[in-house]
């Protein structure tokens, strides 16, 4: 029989339910959401017409729904 180990599992739980789930869209998808093409939203960013966004650890853009909502 497995060993439980009701500390890990308290842990387990608390940071599961701290953690919000945030929904993330690549840069084709925010496009859609905000019903412009994925070249448009890139030349916007570009033109600095809207803030760039953070990147992942790949240096690619992860759109947050409060930067959709932005654009």
């Amino acid at each position: 029989m497995p060993c439980h180990n009701p500390v890990s599992s308290i842990f387990s739980y608390i940071q599961e339910a701290s953690l919000p789930e945030t929904r993330t869209y690549t840069t084709h998808e925010a496009a859609i959401e905000a019903g412009i093409s994925k070249s448009t939203l890139l030349r916007w960013i570009r033109e600095q017409r809207i803030k760039d966004v953070r990147r992942d650890r790949n240096n690619w853009r992860v759109f947050s729904e409060q930067d959709v909502r932005r654009i």
